[in-house]
């Protein structure tokens, strides 16, 4: 590997702008980073595909991340990504944020008094799809 990266210094550091400058990877980053400085109960990621919730267990974060999806399918996949903890949920249930949240606490026996949480959605597998909200909610 080393002996690689001399010979190909130019291809390493296009590798690391491309990651580097992805505004997925960037609001990824930063509700991880988010969650962790403020001592945020965990984050939700409300997903139709499981790609917002696959771009941020990349980042390995230190509190629970749950995965709210509608099929079996999608909690499948979640399952195969580090550190989620995929929900199924009716799609009229994922609407208000705020009663998801709290239903799935009571499920998990979170205890939301007093608490905060990170809400991020919006990563859609297509560019011209990609609307991301992140939201931190107070209960």
């Amino acid at each position: 590997m080393e002996q690689w990266q001399r010979n190909n210094p130019e291809i390493l550091h296009a590798l690391d702008m491309k990651v580097t400058h992805s505004p997925r990877r960037a609001l990824a980053n930063s509700a991880v980073t988010i969650t962790h400085d403020l001592g945020l109960l965990g984050i939700f990621v409300p997903t139709t595909s499981g790609t917002t919730a696959g771009v941020v267990s990349a980042f390995r974060p230190s509190a629970p991340l749950i995965g709210i999806c509608e099929d079996e399918s999608t909690a499948r996949l979640l399952m195969m990504h580090w550190g989620v903890t995929p929900i199924v949920m009716h799609s009229n249930e994922t609407s208000d944020w705020e009663n998801m949240i709290y239903t799935i606490a009571n499920g998990l026996r979170f205890k939301l008094k007093n608490q905060s949480v990170a809400v991020l959605s919006g990563f859609g597998k297509r560019s011209d799809n990609n609307q991301p909200v992140l939201k931190i909610l107070r209960f």
